[in-house]
């Protein structure tokens, strides 16, 4: 079940997400997710301070492609630096975020320990695995995934692919829960229903996290919450058929 979707636009791979260019070896941090955790709000709710660079998904396979195209090379390794250097805040801070295929992906690539010194990871999830599978589900039927993106395709009600994807998204948070394990990784945990609630706190207690200080700006995103009637049409039409799914473990 691939990640697949089309969540950069064009300009992602241009200068309105680009800082001065930074000549020297960024400190980096991770945003380890999966489809519907609010990643991509997440991002660009911390490339709005302007200190913690622009986490974007330069690690989808896609992406990177087109990036490569973009930078006019095939070298995974001169790729990383270039997207590095535009992309590090004056702050010295790099970030990009990746679901579980797309790390596995990024690991395929055999970057050298030292191009991707890895300090800090962010773990995005999701309380309500069932709000976030129905929402994947819309999205993979629709072809909208974020906000701004009109919806291609209608979306039809199935109880079975929803437990599926639910299952998917369980599997995905087994793989990264192991991967922190095996690599002595304590991520920091952001919950989607506390940055949706309050994001100006979420935000200002990761920059504090990082060492910086308070952003003195207003915290926006680009993208807004997808969610409508019908979502929470298709969640109580579960829950009659199916009964409440098991409590996610939220936990690191």
């Amino acid at each position: 079940m691939p990640a697949a979707d089309d969540t950069l636009p064009f300009e992602a791979f241009g200068p309105p997400y680009d800082f001065p260019r930074f000549g020297a070896v960024p400190r980096v941090y991770m945003i380890a997710s999966t489809p519907r955790s609010g990643s991509h709000f997440l991002g660009h709710l911390l490339f709005a301070t302007g200190d913690l660079g622009c986490p974007l998904e330069y690690f989808r396979p896609d992406a990177f492609q087109q990036w490569g195209r973009f930078l006019r090379s095939s070298a995974p390794s001169e790729i990383v630096r270039e997207i590095m250097a535009r992309r590090t805040s004056p702050s010295g801070w790099f970030g990009f975020k990746v679901h579980w295929d797309q790390f596995r992906f990024m690991r395929s690539l055999s970057l050298a320990a030292s191009a991707m010194p890895i300090s800090r990871v962010i773990w995005i999830r999701r309380r309500d695995l069932l709000d976030q599978a129905i929402s994947l589900l819309i999205a993979r039927q629709t072809g909208a995934w974020i906000s701004f993106q009109e919806e291609r395709r209608a979306a039809s009600y199935s109880a079975h692919r929803i437990r599926n994807t639910m299952r998917w998204l369980a599997d995905s948070e087994t793989q990264w829960r192991r991967f922190f394990r095996s690599a002595g990784l304590s991520p920091r945990v952001v919950l989607y229903e506390d940055l949706v609630g309050d994001p100006g706190v979420q935000v200002n207690a990761l920059l504090t996290w990082f060492g910086l200080p308070p952003s003195q700006r207003k915290i926006a995103s680009l993208t807004a919450k997808q969610a409508t009637e019908r979502n929470a049409a298709w969640k109580k039409r579960f829950l009659a058929e199916n009964g409440p799914p098991r409590p996610v473990e939220v936990a690191a």
